[in-house]
């Protein structure tokens, strides 16, 4: 007589922890977001430096466009990607790197007769 419950108890433990081990796999995870944060860069900026008076730039995501007004020549248009406060941008004739805190931002640009820094702020 022993024997019976103890294989009913022992079957009602095997049913119990087949149970749980079944809820945990419908456990659900919160979507992962694989977009790259990125900082606000949209707006006029005066360009301290570089012969460039202002820049207004327009972004979409991390998307950014670059229209440069230079106080010499044509405007300068270039696009880039935004990653957290830096931003690249290239156009055919000159590749900026630029870093932003708060309302103002510092840069070097890179062309074929050299390399210049400049700061900006926003306007």
């Amino acid at each position: 007589m022993l024997q019976r419950p103890l294989i009913g108890l022992t079957l009602v433990l095997g049913v119990t922890s087949s149970l749980f081990a079944c809820s945990s796999e419908n456990t659900t995870e919160a979507p992962k977001n694989d977009a790259a944060a990125c900082e606000d860069y949209s707006g006029v900026w005066k360009i301290n430096a570089c012969l460039i008076k202002t820049c207004t730039i327009a972004q979409s995501g991390c998307d950014v466009t670059f229209n440069c007004d230079p106080f010499l020549g044509p405007v300068i248009t270039a696009t880039g990607t935004a990653s957290n406060k830096d931003v690249t941008f290239d156009s055919s004739s000159v590749t900026c790197v630029i870093a932003t805190a708060g309302n103002g931002l510092t840069g070097t640009c890179t062309n074929d007769a050299g390399q210049c820094q400049f700061n900006g702020t926003r306007e």
